[in-house]
């Protein structure tokens, strides 16, 4: 009988910032893996918030900012979305383990 190979969960790590918590805490607590990428400079200048979500054509750079002790909205169209609600209408970045 052959043993399947199980892949570990890749964690998201947070560099210490308030907001970086907040979304390594939502990452993490995912079922599934999302490639997540902090863009912390942008033309030699630092900033806070900037991530890209997915790899590749289908990965998507945007705004996060924390609006309350633990919620993070993610800058759509006009507007703010929660990051929950943003992750759960993109699955396509996700990797499913199993």
């Amino acid at each position: 009988m052959k043993q399947k190979k199980r892949r570990l969960r890749k964690k998201y790590f947070s560099d210490g910032s308030k907001l970086d918590k907040e979304v390594a805490r939502i990452l993490n607590a995912r079922p599934y893996s999302i490639p997540v990428k902090r863009d912390r400079y942008d033309g030699g200048f630092q900033r806070e918030g900037r991530y890209t979500f997915g790899e590749g054509e289908k990965g998507r750079l945007v705004t996060c900012r924390l609006t309350g002790p633990h919620l993070v909205v993610v800058r759509v169209g006009g507007g703010w979305e929660q990051l929950e609600q943003f992750l759960a209408n993109h699955p396509e970045w996700e990797r499913r383990l199993e």
